[in-house]
């Protein structure tokens, strides 16, 4: 006959006042052990999911609560969620005192990355009236205003560089501030989708660990300007699989941040690319066989010849030439076709300065 631990009774306690506290909240345990005990999504006031989630790690005793609460955490941890994307919850139960406390893990906790465990000090009760100031700060953008420098009467005084709303008197800061507000707004309408998505994407990496999820995640961190963050995913999935697109994605992000900041979603192109020189006057067609249909692929480009989107099957590539001078035409050579991908541009051109080869073509067929 099975029985409940000592240990597995207090967390299944702690864990059930949690969810009593922030109830009808829906409230999720993970399938796999990834260091998190439960995801949390927020309900709005008609019951319909809100925009923001978060994740947490619940911790129980069964003292009263002391003067400080605290809790010792792996730095390993720590870092994890310090590092996530996804807001982090550290909770705490006091049995004793039928209390809990919670804190956020954030970039506000400056890490002891010297030592294998830190203390933590929970600064938060969390009751019944809790779920507003959650909400609060699941926001996912930070609205700041920046100190106030004084010049000269000429230049008068001048609200943080973020919004460059120039301040002079009462009625000045009446009428500049609500357009501080609208650039604000701007702002939030532009990131709030990306920050979304992100969430999304990490959520759903934790469920599947499908590491192609890391191209788009990418993608957006590079959107928000996170470029640091961006390569480093990259980097980690370079360093396992050979994927060519990711090397695209790197140099977009590391080269070209001009048209990374025109892109608004990331549109994957393949195309046949014939390295050999012909002479002049040398008309080019390129034939290929996709999904049991052979297309003549027109006109020709040099630069490569785009292949239709959502391929199946690709097979029976050729490139046919006929010289209109008379002047013998070149012998094709195999090992001068090969595939590229790259990215589409905003204008939907193939962005072919940054193509990577995909795989070369043997027997004119993949």
């Amino acid at each position: 006959m099975s029985y409940l631990t000592p240990e597995k009774i207090l967390e299944k306690e702690s864990r059930d006042e949690f969810k009593r506290l922030l109830s009808p909240w829906t409230i999720t345990v993970p399938e796999d052990d990834t260091g998190i005990d439960l995801y949390i999504q927020p309900l709005n006031d008609n019951g319909q999911p809100d925009k923001s989630f978060f994740m947490a790690q619940l911790k129980s005793t069964n003292e009263s609560v002391p003067t400080n609460p605290k809790e010792s955490i792996s730095m390993e941890h720590l870092k994890q969620w310090n590092e996530s994307t996804i807001p982090t919850m550290l909770v705490k139960y006091y049995k004793n005192d039928n209390t809990t406390y919670y804190t956020w893990i954030d970039k506000s906790i400056k890490l002891a990355l010297n030592q294998k465990y830190q203390t933590i000090y929970f600064n938060q009760k969390l009751t019944k009236n809790s779920k507003e100031d959650i909400l609060n700060y699941l926001e996912p953008l930070e609205f700041k205003i920046q100190s106030i420098d004084y010049a000269t009467p000429e230049q008068p005084y001048i609200m943080g560089k973020t919004n460059s709303v120039k301040i002079r008197n009462r009625k000045h800061f009446e009428n500049g501030f609500p357009k501080a507000l609208n650039k604000l707004d701007e702002q939030a309408r532009k990131y709030l989708p990306l920050h979304n998505q992100l969430q999304k994407l990490d959520l759903l990496f934790i469920k599947t660990r499908d590491l192609k999820l890391l191209i788009p995640k990418s993608f957006i961190l590079a959107k928000l300007g996170k470029f640091n963050d961006a390569n480093r995913e990259l980097c980690n999935l370079l360093h396992s699989f050979k994927m060519p697109i990711a090397l695209v994605l790197q140099n977009l992000i590391k080269n070209n941040k001009d048209i990374l900041d025109k892109l608004n979603e990331l549109k994957i192109i393949y195309y046949l690319k014939w390295s050999q020189i012909t002479p002049p006057k040398t008309d080019i067609t390129c034939k290929v066989t996709v999904d049991g249909k052979e297309i003549v692929l027109k006109p020709y480009n040099p630069k490569g010849n785009v292949l239709p989107e959502k391929i199946k099957e690709l097979k029976n590539m050729s490139f046919q030439l006929h010289s209109f001078d008379g002047t013998d035409t070149p012998s094709l050579q195999l090992n001068t076709i090969k595939l590229y991908v790259t990215f589409l541009d905003e204008n939907g051109n193939p962005l072919y300065e940054i193509g990577e080869e995909f795989k070369q073509i043997n027997n004119y067929s993949l």
